[in-house]
């Protein structure tokens, strides 16, 4: 250490383990401008080896908040008795038949009672923690408990420590909810973290309480709790570049055997929801405001990350892609080695989506939702059944994986929406299937949150599971991002059953060599290629005139564009095939160019 002050910087489970935190590694940076050493401690990786084959399983599973749960008793002590087995009989069950399981049940209870204590302690034992000053948990998703487990440890240990937590978890009221309940907790920030941080590292360095600090909440020495609003940052010109030196040297010395993909920010806030906050979406706080990076210290920052850790895989943190990426970076990567992933809107073209491709992109998440205009338009999506369609089928002939989910649950829904689903659904086999079909949650900052005791809300309470988690100081009602609600006007669960199964049997069909449907040229003649219907290909010979009209409806047109390629009984045969889609006065060829026409080949995403 060259300073006479330090601060640990901590990311625990169940965090990814594929990827870096970028919070950390700006944070170090920041800390260091401070004047203050700094050490980053990616523990999640350690949890990782101990439990290789299912970590990544609790790192991507939501359901009933496992991973928080698995914390609990180290965190809070022993639950009350019973309420671990009705905790576990929701959640300890077959993840096919969703039946009980005894098995599940009692590896789940080790997990908690043995694995997750000497996991804990394994932290507290590996490091040296009277060295530092200040000790900072970084908290999203499902690392809250584990980070309250080893921060209550430390200061069991180390009282003159202090406690900081920052993150998503605690953003807004949520942070004061945490401080009051864990005394523990010395400071929260509750908004954007770089323009607090060396504010209350001076502040402690002199001995003073930071009152003042924007976006600080601190407990003061007669225990009353005080909070400045968070401040915005609006411009991302000025941060350090990430530091991710530890988390690699971590990922050797435990033989950790996944793939490792590098997190990289472009953007900030939602340019969408700046115009049309999307109902369900929480994500941005209470912040929507759209700042994006600099190409020029975007491309820097690529360069200085791959070079410096040989890894090329991107995964961008961006809530949105910027616009302006496809005409103002993604030309200057054309020849560059990187792959990234993107979130996106979906109303990408194939011109757009060339582009990208062209630059490194081979994932995307563009925010489907729903194959309804009607849908859409209720969700503020600013997007069309016959755009998302588009989206899917220019991605699968680009070879660019999509990641998307169909949503229902909607107020204002009606059977009708869901039935013209359903219908199209039988025609899409070719393309990539959703990841679930599942109901809209009302997560915090969320306009359906906001909503919540209005007509459109019939009643509303936090994740059931928050109480079989957390103690009862914690007032889940400002704590909680996940809630419970009931919407009188949307259509029960049993309404669903049919895209249920639908969604199910489009992901089979995926399992293994995903279905065709295409234009293939057969010496002087071109067939429709297709196997959606069955694991055998058909050949339909379709005429001059229907070609014709398939190629003229790659791309979206009207019905009035194309009077003169086809007769309104052509158009309605090929919408009958499942050749053609159409929404109200548009339509859409569902099927794919020839393949000897693509301009791109498949590669592997990331291992």
């Amino acid at each position: 250490m060259t300073s006479d002050r330090a601060m640990a910087i901590v990311w625990m489970p169940f965090a990814e383990v594929r990827v870096p935190s970028i919070q950390l590694g700006v944070l170090a940076g920041l800390v260091r401008e401070a004047g203050w050493d700094a050490e980053t401690f990616h523990f999640n990786l350690d949890l990782a080896a101990r439990i290789p084959r299912i970590y990544d399983e609790f790192s991507h599973y939501n359901e009933g908040l496992l991973g928080e749960w698995l914390f609990a008793e180290t965190a809070f002590g022993p639950a009350p008795p019973g309420q671990s087995d009705l905790y576990l009989d929701n959640v300890a069950r077959d993840p096919v038949t969703r039946q009980k399981d005894s098995a599940i049940r009692e590896y789940l209870l080790y997990l908690q009672q043995v694995t997750i204590p000497e996991f804990i302690e394994g932290c507290l034992e590996s490091v040296e923690w009277e060295r530092f000053d200040v000790v900072g948990f970084s908290s999203v998703y499902q690392q809250n408990v584990a980070a309250l487990a080893l921060a209550r440890r430390l200061k069991a240990r180390c009282p003159n420590l202090i406690v900081v937590f920052g993150g998503a978890n605690v953003q807004g009221e949520m942070g004061a909810a945490y401080l009051e309940a864990f005394p523990f907790i010395d400071h929260i920030c509750t908004g954007e973290a770089e323009l607090c941080v060396k504010p209350l590292l001076h502040c402690i360095a002199a001995g003073k309480d930071p009152l003042n600090v924007p976006g600080i909440a601190t407990r003061t020495e007669t225990g009353a709790i005080l909070e400045s609003a968070p401040l915005t940052i609006r411009s991302l010109t000025g941060e350090p570049l990430p530091e991710y030196d530890e988390y690699f040297a971590r990922h050797r010395a435990l033989k950790i055997s996944t793939g490792i993909e590098l997190p990289i920010e472009t953007s900030r806030g939602c340019w969408w929801g700046e115009k049309s906050h999307c109902t369900f979406c929480g994500l941005n706080g209470n912040d929507m405001q759209f700042r994006t990076k600099p190409v020029e210290i975007v491309i820097k920052e690529l360069k200085h990350l791959s070079q410096r850790h040989g890894v090329y895989a991107f995964k961008a943190t961006d809530n949105i892609m910027p616009r302006q990426h496809v005409d103002a970076l993604f030309p200057h990567l054309r020849d560059a080695p990187y792959r990234f992933f993107f979130e996106v809107k979906s109303n990408l073209n194939l011109a757009q989506l060339g582009v990208l491709r062209d630059g490194g992109v081979r994932w995307i998440q563009p925010g489907i939702e729903s194959l309804s205009t009607e849908i859409l338009r209720l969700i503020g999506k600013g997007s069309s059944k016959l755009h998302n369609v588009r989206l899917l089928k220019w991605a699968r002939w680009l070879g660019i994986k999509v990641s998307w989910n169909l949503l229902h649950g909607v107020p204002g829904e009606t059977a009708a929406m869901y039935e013209d689903q359903t219908e199209l659904l039988r025609f899409l086999g070719h393309l990539e299937p959703p990841e679930g079909y599942a109901r809209i949650r009302m997560d915090r900052f969320s306009p359906l949150f906001q909503s919540r005791d209005g007509p459109s809300v019939e009643w509303w309470r936090p994740w059931e599971a928050y109480s079989a988690i957390y103690p009862p100081a914690l007032d889940l009602e400002r704590a909680a991002y996940f809630f419970d609600y009931e919407a009188p006007e949307t259509l029960p669960d049993s309404h669903h059953v049919q895209m249920f199964e639908r969604v199910s049997s489009w992901q089979a069909s995926w399992a293994n060599e995903p279905p065709v449907l295409e234009l293939s040229r057969r010496g002087r003649q071109t067939v429709v290629v297709d196997s959606r219907f069955g694991s055998s290909e058909r050949e339909l010979p379709l005429d001059a005139d229907s070609i014709r009209l398939l190629e003229a409806c790659e791309d979206i047109q009207t019905l009035e564009s194309v009077r003169d390629v086809a007769d309104p009984g052509r158009i309605a045969a090929l919408l009958e095939a499942g050749l053609l889609v159409q929404d109200r006065a548009l339509l859409l060829s569902l099927v794919l160019p020839d393949t000897a026409t693509a301009r791109f080949t498949k590669d592997t995403l990331f291992t």
